[in-house]
């Protein structure tokens, strides 16, 4: 499996928990008794698992066994928490299992082997050439073709007046190697400081040589636009330096430079120096200072015109930077630097592999801890290969094992050892191993070997499907829990489904949990430990969140749908609105056995909606507000069980705000169009439905208040003083203006 950053206590310690010794220690503690007190089960599990009894890991497991936040755990908690976990990670389990029957590796891929050299294939591309498909250049310049089926057809030194085919050149030593598929040619970077430019259309001949460039070119990376292949075109190299070079050809399906006059010879030289000349072309950017180290990897990225680019070191193991310098770099530490990359943003995604043996998931804006690590190879991790229309992760280790993972699950769907034929030369696997050659083919390079992998993803949708969706139907509600990391979503139908925050895991499932009836309501209780939801049929159920047991049961009044719960220790119980037009107390208790009904003697405010309650919202210390489907919105004392304040619709506020806006001196035309934007017209609806609410306090110089703000269907948020009713201090139009006490000024902060 996959270790998360920050993985819950329910993956990290399960497996430990499932240790005969550990088991014996837990088992002995409630010898003889079915209770123990929490603090004691935290010293039990500290000896059993060898940890600190502080430790964080511990009380949060704790805390979830504990499903009603009191200092008494029972066996039978403790008991069905470890056989929940053990059921949620088999279904985990069996769900990765079918994944990775459906797209796996070869076993047994097809072994090619390099006759032209003995050295080690640094890099192989697709060519627009009728009589080859694939070119591959070897470390020592030997450049060779292959068939569709990489069938080995021809090869040729990079030099071949100065050196015959096979011999070896000390000066010269292939870095890499790039396709430039809309001009018809391939680059390719030199320890002699320089860029080749071979032209594939008809042969494999060199058309420019780029010489005496300021260090050694390392790594490349070219970018077209693929629907204006005419158009400019960027061709990167990080050298020796941690620099990052960019070469922007103009006319790139004309020529890349200047024409030479002298047009006996068959490769024209341009001097590094001498690209001022060819301004007409090309144009160069030198970004310098990105590593302290020398740079392993570049990629360009179009859609903000920017890079990412890869080096050891540990203080900048991977940059993303603007090349222009315009905004603040996005750097990435890692304590042994970065070996390679791969980013998507189609996914979002930016994958690293390291020295330490880890592949790290980071959101590409949020340098400071990836999102998930995942762990499986045992030494370091040189090469990636994102397969971004099903979400498959390749990544190739030192050791010669080749795993695939899935990313939206952070999984391991399948882990090869890769076999060379035997050689009495140590495994070169050069600076990039894996390439993955459109459409369903994967290659893996070792000396002069190639293996070949057919049908790599060739039952995969040229597009994300929905089956990488959270649930089958749309969500209802989603909470989250700050106790115990948590995030709980549940969607209409009632499956309800409880998330570590830190690592994305799974760790409850409730499918169905009101039966057939739909899921309308879910709100956390204070304490954090339990969570409630409410159904279309006025049934509501207390949850445990570590545990997923049902420990509490309400009906509401008439069996009325319930839109909105709420859970508050200084009121004693629970506060239910709905479809009943009225504010409906639950005693609080844990007792499951009956069904818990309203009571008789609590909250005997009057009926005040006279329409179906949508949404309600808290107020420490003793504010209530409640929102009905015609726009009314009350805030009620809930220690007197007071009205406080009625906020009428503003449809019924009309003719009151167009007597101020006729009051107006208006005297610009800005002020006149304004005016006009903020009236309704008559052909508008009387009334528009409220879709979101909320109350907070505000404290100001005058004192302490409480504002209700509100957003109905027409993206209007309105925001109530509940000390003067029924009129909105600031009316917030979409896109508009802002009203305020008959003038009109900016929009301010509340």
């Amino acid at each position: 499996m996959g270790e998360s950053v920050g993985d819950s206590p329910a993956h990290l310690l399960l497996d430990q928990l499932l240790t005969e010794r550990a088991l014996e220690q837990v088992t002995r503690a409630f010898e003889k008794r079915d209770a123990i007190s929490a603090t004691h089960l935290r010293q039990v599990l500290a000896g059993a698992l060898n940890r600190d009894q502080d430790d964080q890991q511990i009380a949060l497991l704790c805390a979830m066994v504990s499903g009603d936040g009191s200092d008494v755990v029972l066996l039978e908690e403790f008991s069905s928490y470890l056989l929940r976990q053990l059921k949620e990670r088999e279904k985990s389990q069996q769900l990765s299992g079918s994944h990775s029957e459906a797209m796996p590796l070869q076993p047994l891929p097809h072994c090619k082997r390099n006759t032209y050299s003995k050295e080690t294939i640094c890099r192989i591309v697709p060519i627009s050439n009728p009589a080859a498909h694939y070119l591959a250049v070897s470390k020592d310049g030997v450049l060779t073709t292959w068939s569709h089926s990489l069938q080995l057809k021809s090869g040729k030194c990079m030099d071949q007046d100065s050196a015959p085919l096979g011999g070896q050149r000390a000066s010269l030593l292939v870095t890499d190697m790039v396709g430039m598929h809309n001009c018809g040619k391939v680059c390719l970077s030199s320890s002699s400081r320089e860029l080749h430019f071979y032209d594939c259309q008809q042969g494999v001949r060199c058309f420019y040589r780029l010489h005496d460039l300021p260090y050694v070119p390392l790594c490349l990376s070219y970018h077209y636009n693929i629907e204006s292949p005419s158009s400019s075109s960027h061709l990167l190299y990080g050298d020796e330096a941690g620099s990052v070079v960019v070469l922007s050809f103009l006319k790139p399906t004309v020529a890349l430079f200047q024409p030479s006059s002298f047009t006996d010879k068959p490769t024209q030289l341009i001097a590094f120096k001498a690209l001022s000349e060819h301004a007409l072309f090309v144009s160069v950017q030198v970004v310098t200072g990105v590593h302290s180290d020398w740079v392993g990897r570049v990629s360009y990225l179009p859609h903000n015109h920017s890079f990412v680019s890869c080096s050891s070191s540990s203080s900048h193991s991977i940059v993303l930077q603007s090349i222009h310098s315009k905004t603040r770099p996005y750097v990435f530490k890692m304590s042994k630097g970065a070996l390679c990359f791969v980013y998507s943003h189609e996914l979002d995604l930016l994958v690293s592999g390291s020295r330490d043996h880890l592949v790290r998931l980071w959101n590409p804006v949020m340098p400071h801890r990836p999102v998930a690590v995942l762990a499986g190879h045992s030494t370091a991790v040189l090469d990636l290969v994102l397969c971004r229309r099903n979400g498959l992760l390749y990544s190739f280790s030192l050791d010669s094992v080749l795993y695939v993972w899935d990313v939206f699950r952070q999984t391991p769907l399948q882990s090869i050892k890769a076999h060379f034929p035997p050689s009495h030369r140590l495994p070169d696997y050069g600076p990039s191993p894996l390439t993955f050659l459109p459409p369903h083919t994967l290659t893996l390079a070792c000396n002069e070997h190639l293996l070949v992998f057919e049908g790599v993803g060739a039952g995969a949708e040229d597009t994300l499907t929905p089956s990488h969706t959270t649930h089958r139907h749309p969500l209802c509600k989603a909470l989250y829990n700050p106790l115990l990391h948590q995030v709980i979503s549940g969607s209409e139908c009632g499956d309800v489904l409880v998330w570590d925050v830190n690592s994305g895991q799974q760790l409850l499932s409730i499918p169905c949990c009101h039966g057939n009836e739909e899921l309308t309501s879910m709100s956390l209780d204070a304490t954090g430990r339990r969570f409630l939801t409410g159904s279309r049929n006025g049934q509501i159920k207390v949850w445990t969140c570590g545990t997923g047991v049902c420990v509490g049961c309400m009906s509401a009044p008439g069996g009325t749908e319930v839109t909105s719960v709420l859970h508050r220790l200084e009121l004693g119980g629970v506060l239910a609105v709905g479809w009943s037009h009225r504010i409906t107390f639950f005693p609080d208790t844990a007792d499951a056995s009956a069904a818990v009904e309203p009571s008789s003697t609590s909250w005997q405010g009057p009926d005040h909606h006279k329409d179906d309650i949508l949404c309600s919202s808290y107020c420490f210390p003793n504010y209530l507000a409640t929102g009905s489907f015609d726009g009314e919105i009350a805030v009620w004392n809930t220690a007197t069980e007071r009205l406080v304040s009625h906020c009428k619709s503003i449809s019924r506020l009309k003719p009151m705000l167009l007597k101020k806006i006729k009051q107006l001196d208006v005297t610009s035309a800005s002020h006149s169009t304004l005016t006009s934007t903020h009236t309704r017209t008559p052909s508008q609806p009387a009334s528009r439905k409220l879709s979101s609410y909320c109350i907070r306090s505000s404290h100001r110089p005058t004192g302490a208040c409480a504002v209700c703000r509100w957003t109905n269907s027409c993206s209007c948020a309105r925001d109530w003083r509940t000390t003067r009713r029924n009129t909105p201090p600031h009316l917030f139009p979409a896109k508009q203006e802002l009203l305020v006490s008959g003038t009109y000024s900016a929009p301010q902060n509340l």
